[in-house]
């Protein structure tokens, strides 16, 4: 977080004023296209709308992208020996991505933690150039969707994680704050000079109320300090199955979900060669397990709504020491069977250890 000398306020009418003078870099914010709120380059400033509602789907495709060349291969055998030619996708643009709620921001902070730390593994070269090649502004959120719990999974409506720059909006501006090093140089950089000062007393106090208002509006709560215990505890209880047979097993829980992170790799022929690419996977579809052989370890709907919940609340708190789900409540919302993330929460914090 920045401290006070790097803390900016922008009015309002400068806003267009300085996003004009970001030359180097697309800029992406929500947009309404076809009644749905969306991540869109934008095209008009005059059009930039940032009290627009929380986009449906999290900026999380501008880093892992749900279908992604990883590379073509072309047959360039000759009669001396046999070989193939691979070419590389070119590098991703640079982009501001303007307007990302806290939430959103939060799960990549996590998807980081998958993709770029090397105490756990494999640095992913594809995530890695396309967060380099990004600034993102997270916006504090003042008016969070229905079903959001985010502040009871470690959250906050304003909260700077995985953001590089967080903008508050007031009554007249926006203050914006460098959350990492490359906000604090991007928003000191020679364009903001006349444009935007440096936000000092009353507006720091401003800037507090309207954090502390809002968490006062996050609609929902529930207790998760004992959710992992519960769970190692009741692996095989009936809940899971009873739970299953509600789920029609479409995905859409972890489609939308800001900090899912499973892959497949595919190959795919073309008439010079082929191309090698991954795609979005999910656990809650039947073949995500499938061996080779046949065996499906998780073979009905329950024991793969189980894996979600054990991994949001669980295994990726063993392996990170985070709770991986941020509390968007995209999955409440947007289940064609109405399969409730708090209300699983709450079920699972009622559990009897050991049951069965």
């Amino acid at each position: 977080m920045a401290d006070n000398g790097n803390i900016k306020f922008l009015k309002k009418d400068d806003l267009t004023k300085w996003l004009g003078g970001i030359n180097d870099r697309t800029i992406v914010a929500p947009t309404m296209e076809n009644g749905m709120v969306i991540y869109r380059p934008v095209i008009k400033l005059d059009s930039l709308d940032l009290e627009l509602p929380r986009p449906k789907r999290a900026p999380k495709d501008f880093f892992f992208k749900e279908t992604e060349k990883i590379f073509d291969f072309k047959d360039e055998s000759t009669k001396s020996g046999s070989g193939a030619k691979y070419t590389q996708p070119p590098k991703p643009p640079e982009i501001l991505i303007l307007g990302v709620r806290p939430c959103d921001g939060r799960a990549l902070a996590f998807q980081d933690r998958i993709f770029l730390e090397k105490n756990h593994g494999f640095v992913d070269p594809m995530y890695k150039q396309r967060r380099e090649a990004a600034i993102v502004v997270a916006q504090a959120c003042d008016r969070p969707e229905r079903n959001c719990f985010c502040t009871s999974v470690g959250g906050d409506p304003s909260s700077p994680e995985g953001s590089d720059v967080l903008m508050t909006p007031t009554s007249d501006g926006y203050i914006l704050e460098g959350t990492s090093d490359r906000g604090e140089k991007f928003l000191n950089g020679p364009d903001t000079s006349d444009l935007m000062t440096d936000a000092t007393g009353d507006r720091l106090k401003e800037r507090d109320r309207i954090h502390e208002s809002n968490r006062q509006r996050v609609p929902r709560k529930v207790e998760t300090g004992n959710i992992k215990e519960k769970l190692e505890g009741n692996f095989d209880n009936p809940y899971w199955m009873e739970l299953g047979r509600q789920c029609l097993g479409c995905g859409i829980c972890t489609f939308l979900c800001p900090s899912c992170h499973c892959f497949d790799i595919q190959d795919e022929r073309t008439a010079e060669g082929g191309r090698r690419f991954r795609v979005w996977d999910t656990c809650q579809f039947l073949e995500y397990t499938q061996h080779a052989g046949g065996h499906n370890p998780r073979p009905e709907k329950g024991h793969r709504i189980r894996n979600r919940v054990y991994d949001k609340f669980k295994y990726t708190v063993d392996a990170f020491g985070m709770v991986s789900c941020v509390g968007c409540g995209r999955c409440s919302s947007l289940c064609p069977e109405a399969i409730d993330m708090v209300e699983i929460l709450q079920n699972v914090g009622k559990m009897e250890e050991g049951s069965q």
